[in-house]
């Protein structure tokens, strides 16, 4: 791999400066990766000015080509995404309302509105299978701490539906899947005000609380990330007072796999033998890392990063990791490549390509 990171022209950004133009507004939040086929991925993302974009890297080409979606009726967009497939993303307007933007031979914009409070925090997306029908979710906290489910069954209308809970923390992480008797299983995690974890799931019949409980510290970063591989081993990551990421399975287990100073939000991948996940956090220092088993770490490179990252397997070349670093450039990094940071960032800067924000 290479870095794609071009040098603006001297005289160009002292042009800027002197006018007060910044040469990119950048980009901010959460991201929402999607694969669109063997050997191209792509990220929505929320530009500084509010609006929303949507990238795809041609991994053989090495070329990037980016779409200014806007916001029509949504107004300027709180900066997080969620993505369900490549040509259907989810977002959330500064008044809390939920808006989405849907590819049918043209993009168009639907508003989709709120449960009666205004909407905040991130939103986790899921699709599944009921009474052999394909349904969406998004799952998401509002202004009451409670969380909410915007969702459809056999193919029906969507619909808003209360799932309660006082006092969560605005942040969601949601899977579905069947199990190997074939039971449909949609779970939503969340942490409480309490420091606990929870979980929501939907029976088949009815939504339940479970309480699932933390580590011997509390979870102080309240971003549950929640992964399913192709065995149904179910893991979520969470960050404890001490700065270790932890990991809890379906039996309750909670093990701790290091770390030192983390204070971000984890997301996750299964491993390539499907039966258990990687972890991709930004450690403290600003820098990228990858947990893969218990407490080994490793780190594909690239520092000073915001928060949020969100990876992808591309299906043919890997894992690839979606991050905005502090200068609000968007960079895909290869989960393969490790370097010092030193060396800079390896792989892609995104917003150096013609039609970045």
């Amino acid at each position: 791999m290479r870095a794609n990171r071009t040098k603006i022209p001297y005289f160009l950004a002292l042009m800027c400066c002197l006018l007060n133009v910044p040469v990119f507004a950048g980009v901010q939040g959460q991201p929402a990766a999607f694969d669109q086929d063997l050997y191209k991925i792509g990220a929505f993302v929320v530009s500084d000015s509010g609006r929303l974009h949507r990238v795809v890297l041609d991994l053989q080409s090495q070329d990037a080509v980016w779409e200014d979606l806007g916001g029509d009726g949504a107004g300027q967009l709180r900066p997080t995404v969620a993505a369900l497939y490549e040509h259907l993303a989810f977002v959330i307007s500064l008044n809390g309302d939920l808006y989405s933007a849907q590819f049918d031979g043209a993009w168009q914009w639907y508003y989709n509105g709120n449960p009666g409070v205004a909407l905040s925090g991130n939103m986790s997306a899921i699709n599944y299978v009921y009474n052999g029908t394909s349904n969406d979710a998004v799952f998401v906290v509002g202004d009451d701490d409670s969380l909410y489910v915007y969702w459809r069954r056999d193919e029906g209308d969507w619909q808003w539906s209360a799932l309660g809970g006082i006092a969560l923390t605005h942040y969601v992480s949601a899977v579905s899947y069947e199990d190997k008797n074939g039971n449909l299983h949609l779970e939503v995690y969340v942490v409480g005000g309490d420091g606990n974890l929870y979980v929501k799931f939907w029976d088949g019949n009815a939504w339940q609380w479970n309480f699932v409980g933390r580590p011997d510290v509390n979870v102080s970063v309240a971003f549950p990330f929640a992964q399913m591989s192709d065995y149904y081993t179910e893991e979520v990551f969470v960050i404890g007072s001490d700065g270790h990421l932890y990991s809890v399975d379906i039996s309750n287990t909670w093990v701790d796999r290091g770390g030192s100073q983390l204070a971000k939000p984890p997301a996750g991948l299964p491993l390539h033998d499907g039966r258990s996940s990687s972890a991709f956090i930004v450690g403290g220092d600003g820098a990228l890392y990858k947990n893969t088993s218990g407490t080994s770490w490793t780190s594909p490179g690239a520092c000073g990063l915001q928060p949020f990252v969100s990876p992808i397997n591309s299906g043919a070349d890997g894992y690839w990791i979606f991050v905005i670093d502090d200068n609000g450039s968007f960079l895909a990094i290869a989960d393969t490549i490790a370097v010092p940071c030193w060396h800079g960032t390896y792989g892609y800067d995104l917003s150096a390509y013609p039609g970045a924000p």
